[in-house]
């Protein structure tokens, strides 16, 4: 991959609008993103509204035919107006850097990070620094994988994980960090932690 490590889940900004596809059927039906094509979100007259866009991509994948070529699947995330579109990774560039590197040189956070700058990189800036911040995330972008990564650090964060997401794997190693957290789990789970 050129410039940029572009990886699925990541958050990017469009660079180069003439690098979006308005074709490719084959490959978007292969990729299980058939929807594209009957959607026809892009065409010949408007593939210059993607230039600057926020998107997170869903798929990476060489074209069929020219293996040099890696083509990603996107969605716009920026809420502006819902494109889903393919594009060549060299017209991306990474959205959310920026933000990871303010954060990692001392910016405090006492307020919602936006969607479009959490990604795997950002998270694994948080567990870094400070996982307590992880409560300053949508809680619909975190997974049970990145809650156990912060657990595994500060096991008295159970308690920033909303009850209904709190499952016996996480209640288990967040009292094996810190016995403090068993007050943070749920009564359903409290004979079976210690178990």
């Amino acid at each position: 991959m050129d410039d940029v490590e572009v990886r699925i889940g990541g958050i990017y900004k469009v660079i180069e609008a003439n690098l979006v596809y308005q074709s490719y059927d084959e490959f978007a039906i292969n990729a299980g993103h058939a929807d594209i094509i009957s959607n026809k979100d892009i065409t010949r007259e408007n593939f210059t509204k993607t230039q600057d866009r926020i998107v997170r991509v869903l798929y990476i994948g060489r074209h069929f035919r020219k293996t040099t070529e890696i083509i990603a699947i996107v969605e716009t995330i920026d809420g502006i107006d819902d494109l889903k579109f393919m594009i060549d990774i060299n017209g991306l560039e990474i959205a959310s850097s920026s933000f990871v590197q303010e954060y990692l040189s001392n910016k405090k956070l006492n307020e919602m990070i936006p969607d479009y700058c959490i990604d795997e990189l950002f998270i694994d800036a948080i567990v870094l620094k400070n996982p307590m911040d992880i409560q300053y995330i949508n809680t619909t972008l975190l997974t049970d994988d990145h809650y156990k990564r912060v657990l595994c650090k500060d096991g008295g964060l159970l308690g920033l994980i909303p009850e209904e997401r709190r499952t016996l794997e996480l209640c288990k190693i967040a009292t094996l960090e810190e016995p403090y957290a068993e007050t943070f789990v749920p009564e359903r789970f409290k004979s079976l932690v210690n178990s």
